[in-house]
């Protein structure tokens, strides 16, 4: 048996080489709906699409029910590009995933997924990489917080029920 109960994978950059789709997809997602925002690099490696999302919209100085309607129309256009890019552009696997995913289901070592994506984002980019979102039994999104460490929290929940049993965090 396993030293471990659960293995969490990443999406961007570990399981598909996703490159600047994310920076892109946000810059085309506010500009859209009317607001310009400028960062080169991209500094957000490591964070929640929700984080990035409330950090730009502070930028604005937007309240209450016109913050909430922008971050609405914000992420719908974010989602349309993205999944504009995905079907025009194509995304790849990194090497060796599709088939150490497979064989970790295969030996039944299931793994999941933590990631700062939104769900929704997720199967598309898994399919287009020759992944399905049933090869992960369990995960953390980054629409369930703007704190990766609530993510990450929302992903043990997940293993755990997935699995019947607590997941210890190491």
């Amino acid at each position: 048996m396993a030293d471990f109960d659960a293995l969490f994978f990443d999406m961007d950059g570990t399981l598909v080489e996703s490159k600047s789709l994310a920076r892109a997809a946000f810059y085309e997602g506010f500009g859209k709906a009317g607001y310009e925002i400028r960062l080169d690099p991209w500094p957000y490696s490591g964070r929640t699409d929700n984080d990035i999302i409330e950090e730009f919209l502070s930028d604005f100085g937007l309240t209450g029910e016109r913050r909430k309607e922008a971050k609405e129309e914000i992420v719908e256009n974010i989602l349309q590009s993205i999944f504009r890019m995905i079907k025009e552009k194509g995304l790849n696997a990194n090497p060796g995933v599709v088939e150490l995913i497979a064989k970790l289901n295969e030996i039944k070592l299931y793994p999941g997924l933590l990631t700062g994506n939104m769900e929704v984002i997720v199967e598309p980019k898994l399919k287009a990489a020759g992944m399905k979102r049933e090869d992960f039994a369990y995960g953390g999104f980054g629409d369930d917080s703007t704190c990766r460490a609530d993510t990450a929290r929302k992903a043990l929940a997940s293993a755990s029920e997935f699995l019947g049993h607590d997941v210890a965090p190491e």
